[in-house]
């Protein structure tokens, strides 16, 4: 008696076998992922600093056709630096 395909079967079963150990092995990086989502999408504070970025941006470029934009690509936060002093004064300053 022959089973049809085999050695498919059998790469099909050690595939498996190896994912479910594979994901086992990246779970706790896989939830912290999903908390620090979490928490990015449910930061009223983080959603704040979007804004006044945003309003940054506008009021520089606001005589340039960038002016009055409702967005900004999360890559020019990169550019932003967030500086708070001892009296918790917050600054923006466009890092180079």
């Amino acid at each position: 008696m022959t089973i049809p395909r085999l050695s498919e079967r059998l790469e099909c079963m050690i595939y498996r076998r190896k994912l479910d150990l594979e994901i086992a092995e990246i779970r706790p990086e896989l939830n912290i992922l999903r908390n620090a989502s979490y928490e990015v999408r449910h930061s009223d504070r983080f959603k704040q600093v979007l804004q006044v970025v945003l309003a940054v941006g506008n009021a520089l470029n606001g005589s340039t056709f960038r002016g009055e934009a409702r967005g900004f690509q999360l890559e020019a936060l990169l550019k932003v630096c967030i500086s708070i002093n001892v009296i918790g004064i917050v600054r923006l300053l466009m890092c180079v």
